[in-house]
């Protein structure tokens, strides 16, 4: 959990490394009673270690008469920050009815100590939505694929921050029943440590509005035998919805 870059020692101690370990000698060193050096060892703690990190350094000091030892034992907890974030959409207005604009909002919340280096939101429209346009920041590129939309980039969401993108579109005309819509997303933290992933559902209905008409034959006079008369054919719509096509048919009685 430590990567050794260099280290700093007195005049008179020779340096040595092998793998992981590091050792300073001197035969020439003298220390007079109470006296210290010191040795100094630079590095970089593991970049996505979380946990325990202990190290135990020994030394061997002497003289002519004895020899004497002593070991000295360090320990400090790691934590790399973890990464956790949330995912919103949101629709407005909540039921936008059949054949109106309708817009979506993917919220991506960042909601660790860490910062969010990287970005993939997807969202695949429901059959019953046609994509208008779309709204996003700048350092994501956008994508659609047959109505699978997706905004990736590196895009840096700091702590407690958000981004989001806008999704316009239009409901579908004629259709009846319930339009759900999912938006995925994956994040990555700035040091690569930590991965978080979500998803949002949120679904409006539909209803379209049924179409009803009543036709009435009408002889307005009483014709006389031989002489013209008429017939009066009257379409009425009897429902809610706007009818913007109409067929009316007659087949006339073989002696008119």
């Amino acid at each position: 959990q430590f990567l050794y870059v260099s280290e700093d020692h007195p005049a008179g101690l020779l340096f040595s490394q092998v793998g992981a370990k590091a050792a300073w000698n001197g035969s020439s060193i003298v220390l007079s009673p109470s006296a210290s050096l010191t040795v100094t060892i630079y590095g970089t703690a593991a970049l996505c270690y979380a946990g325990n990190v202990s190290n135990t350094a020994w030394s061997w000091a002497g003289n002519t008469c004895a020899n004497a030892q002593d070991s000295a034992f360090t320990s400090v907890v790691m934590a790399a920050p973890t990464l956790t974030a949330t995912v919103q959409k949101t629709i407005s207005p909540a039921s936008p009815g059949n054949g109106n604009p309708v817009t979506f909002a993917i919220t991506v919340q960042n909601t660790s100590q860490a910062t969010i280096q990287n970005v993939l939101i997807t969202d695949t429209l429901a059959a019953q939505v046609t994509f208008l346009g779309t709204d996003y920041p700048a350092g994501l590129a956008f994508a659609n694929s047959s109505g699978k939309l997706s905004w990736q980039g590196a895009y840096q969401i700091s702590p407690n921050t958000s981004l989001t993108v806008t999704v316009f579109g239009q409901t579908a005309l004629c259709y009846t029943g319930t339009v759900s819509n999912t938006a995925w997303f994956l994040a990555q933290s700035d040091n690569a440590c930590s991965v978080v992933q979500g998803k949002s559902v949120q679904a409006f209905p539909l209803g379209a509005v049924p179409v009803t008409v009543s036709i009435n034959k009408s002889i307005p006079t009483t014709p006389t035998v031989g002489a013209p008369f008429t017939y009066e054919l009257t379409v009425t719509n009897t429902s809610a919805a706007t009818i913007d096509n109409v067929i009316i048919s007659d087949t006339l009685p073989a002696l008119v």
